[in-house]
């Protein structure tokens, strides 16, 4: 591939920025609020209301986790691409560093 490059730093600040989105959504309205069933009107109504409401709890958690895991993932890969880096970089200095074992 030619012109591929990783910046961790970017990988990093992607990782932040999902993680970030997810916590914004376990802070959603749909969580922080609960429907008072006598308060709705028609039992009916209520219960459909209830079934959307853990639906969009149920959803709102699967994305919070989903997006948790991808900033790890994320972050996993910046501290790899960083390890290689490192190593890379030791490996070049040894080579142009004259040996004291002459």
């Amino acid at each position: 591939m030619d012109g591929f490059s990783v910046l961790p730093e970017e990988l990093t600040s992607a990782a932040a920025a999902i993680r970030d989105r997810g916590e914004q959504l376990a802070m959603s309205p749909v969580v922080k609020y609960a429907i008072n069933p006598r308060e709705v009107g028609t039992d009916v109504l209520a219960a459909a209301m209830l079934e959307v409401q853990d639906a969009s709890r149920w959803s709102v958690s699967v994305l919070n986790s989903t997006a948790g895991a991808t900033a790890d993932r994320l972050s996993a890969t910046a501290a790899t691409y960083e390890a290689i880096d490192r190593n890379q970089v030791d490996t070049i200095t040894a080579i142009d560093s004259p040996s004291s074992d002459s």
